[in-house]
């Protein structure tokens, strides 16, 4: 079981309409590309959860298996504010895919975020 992890999205808390991306372009041992995007706007946060993978004909990959997804937000004193499990997704052998996620109307107060995809890639 491996455990892909984004974490570390620190917001201070006197800066308002803040936006953050994480990229990671070797998501999941190398096949597959996932993107991290954090938003707040007025009284509330988002984010947007996006991993995928092209794979060209004749290329041989190995699935990329993801159990579960937990989003975790903490606030400026590193209290637990948010918490959410998502389910996971499979992007099967030798083959291209795509996985997206939004959550709106998170709280506020969220000064950090931690996502982790828990999963086996083979």
């Amino acid at each position: 079981m491996l455990k892909f992890q984004f974490s570390g999205l620190w917001i201070l808390p006197e800066i308002e309409n803040v936006k953050a991306d994480l990229f990671d372009k070797f998501f999941g041992g190398g096949t597959a590309k996932a993107r991290v995007a954090f938003n707040t706007k007025d009284n509330s946060s988002r984010l947007s959860l996006k991993v995928w993978r092209n794979v060209r004909s004749g290329e041989i990959t190995f699935a990329l298996l993801v159990l579960r997804i937990e989003v975790l937000g903490y606030d400026a004193l590193g209290g637990l504010v948010y918490s959410r499990d998502l389910d996971g997704f499979t992007f099967g052998d030798s083959s291209s895919g795509h996985w997206l996620q939004k959550l709106q109307e998170l709280p506020a107060n969220i000064q950090q975020i931690r996502i982790s995809f828990i999963g086996n890639y083979e």
